[in-house]
């Protein structure tokens, strides 16, 4: 899974030049740090969360309405943002995100079975929206 900088720049509105520059500091800063590469404990893995899903949802973005080049979208980018997202906070969470992707897929395809998936997974969403106990099953 991987963005251009152009693409990574689209994500956050800004020129490409300056995004170039944001990373090349920001990978001058970590080398510079001398801060060994490890996994996070489980209090930072709380704290680092939002800026990881912030992270994935881009990338979701990026795969969802590609912002350069002629295709539509690059499934591959919301396929791996969601697989990743899945394994940090779970199946119930990505509903929304699921619900919009497929249906945005299904507009562009003919597959009657990701339009049957669309159709689905917005019928589940609504009956979530009707109920407040969360998800039936």
């Amino acid at each position: 899974m991987g963005l251009t900088t152009a693409e990574i720049a689209n994500a956050f509105l800004v020129p490409e030049t300056g995004m170039a520059q944001r990373i090349s500091r920001a990978k001058q800063r970590i080398k510079a740090s001398g801060e060994p590469f490890r996994m996070p404990t489980r209090n930072e893995q709380t704290a680092r969360l939002r800026l990881v899903l912030h992270v994935l949802y881009l990338i979701f973005n990026e795969g969802y309405a590609v912002s350069t080049g002629r295709e539509l979208h690059r499934t591959e980018l919301s396929d791996e943002a969601i697989r990743v997202a899945k394994g940090a906070v779970g199946d119930y969470q990505l509903q929304a995100a699921l619900t919009h992707y497929l249906a945005a897929a299904s507009r562009t395809t003919s597959l009657p079975e990701l339009r049957y998936l669309a159709t689905q997974a917005a019928r589940l969403k609504t009956r979530h929206d009707e109920s407040d106990d969360g998800p039936t099953h």
